[in-house]
């Protein structure tokens, strides 16, 4: 009976360590589906980035040559920033477990620089 016992206590012992095992490495890995709306999101960020930049070469039609010339370099600028962030997108996209943290943090700065970076040119303009 004691080794009956033991067994049992063995096997209990080694299911419960592997439910956290499994348990832990769900918590730490993003789900695909999670990966891809993440994604997905900071993709219609960019998006809606480049259609601000639009808009704002068309209020720039009718602003005096300076101010038009400075603002539209930093657009430019901004559209340089924005493809090197796309190219980081694809980093994400394809991020490993291990390193998808880390990939996700700098990738989520790059875009809310650029964003930040159009609010001031917006601001700019509208003084």
């Amino acid at each position: 009976m004691k080794g009956n016992q033991l067994m049992v206590t063995v096997l209990a012992a080694i299911v419960c360590t592997g439910g956290l095992v499994v348990s832990c490495s769900q918590e730490k890995e993003p789900s695909v589906k999670a990966k891809q709306e993440y994604t997905e999101k900071l993709e219609a960020r960019l998006n809606q980035l480049e259609e601000n930049l639009e808009d704002m070469e068309e209020k720039l039609k009718g602003e005096e040559a300076e101010l038009t010339a400075e603002i539209q370099n930093d657009i430019e600028d901004l559209r340089e920033r924005k493809q090197e962030t796309r190219e980081k997108l694809s980093e994400l996209k394809e991020a490993s477990s291990e390193n998808w943290e880390d990939v996700k943090s700098e990738f989520g700065d790059m875009v809310d620089s650029l964003e930040r970076a159009y609010q001031d040119m917006a601001a700019r303009l509208e003084s």
